[in-house]
């Protein structure tokens, strides 16, 4: 069995190298999704592009080049169709895995995410300062009392794991405050309060915002974001209202606001 892990490691490992190089990034992000799961594609693709990991092409929009990188991984054996739309699109995707296990290891190696599970993940993790991805899979009130001190990330991503909903409004803006260079910032399942976080409007560095709340509406400050791309926002058990100054955020390329019962 251990030889036919370590042919499987060599395996893919000459795999990996000899993929485009603008594809390896693209390969490494499925990590930020637990193992097993079935992605979104379209939320994949958008993270691709808030990271500026997507190129331009002339005549087409980044979003038809992205596709053209999925279909190149889906190609190459290293991603799998988990669903398709009812047109025959791709909905949902997948790794193997083993694939994931070995992206998981070279995305940490690489230093391009750094991947949390739990307490332990948490207050054992020791920042490094070319640290530049979170993601953090942890029950919402560790990641509060873990007050991490990591200045330099640039995309944060945290999925309470392993809780049930209802549950207190999030206290987590000390993060704010100090990841003032953000260009991804996933907080979509969990919850705020009742108030939209000021403190999100400092990080005008940012391209990919998810969030979800007991808010009624965003402030018109919001449009302090001139750089976001993507803006997703959901609110928890009531209906949120934009202000008119989204028209001004001319980087906007999708926005999505709905409302949930809870998880």
């Amino acid at each position: 069995i251990l030889s036919a892990s370590d042919q499987c490691k060599h395996m893919l490992e000459l795999s990996y190298r000899h993929i485009p190089d603008y594809l390896k990034p693209c390969l490494l992000y499925f990590v930020t999704f637990l193992q097993g799961l079935e992605i979104p594609m379209q939320k994949l693709i958008w993270l691709w592009i808030a990271e500026g990991l997507v190129q331009q092409v002339e005549h087409k929009e980044l979003e038809e080049v992205a596709e053209g990188y999925m279909n190149d991984l889906i190609g190459r054996s290293l991603v799998m169709v988990a669903k398709k739309t009812s047109i025959g699109g791709i909905k949902t995707c997948r790794v193997h895995d083993l694939i994931h296990e070995f992206l998981a290891t070279k995305g940490r190696v690489e230093n391009f995410l750094q991947l949390l599970h739990g307490y332990d993940g948490l207050y054992t993790f020791c920042e490094s300062y070319n640290t530049r991805r979170l993601c953090i899979y942890s029950k919402q009130e560790y990641f509060e009392k873990s007050r991490l001190f990591c200045p330099q990330i640039r995309g944060l991503m945290f999925f309470p794991h392993g809780e049930v909903y209802p549950i207190q409004p999030c206290d987590s803006f000390f993060i704010f405050r100090i990841c003032k260079l953000l260009k991804v910032l996933d907080l979509g399942e969990v919850v705020f309060g009742e108030h939209f976080p000021a403190e999100i409007e400092m990080l005008v560095e940012l391209r990919f915002l998810a969030i979800r709340g007991k808010m009624q509406s965003i402030p018109s400050s919001i449009a302090k974001l001139y750089n976001l791309k993507i803006f997703l926002v959901k609110g928890f058990k009531v209906t949120i209202m934009l202000p008119d100054t989204i028209w001004n955020m001319t980087n906007l390329r999708h926005i999505s606001v709905n409302w949930s019962m809870g998880k």
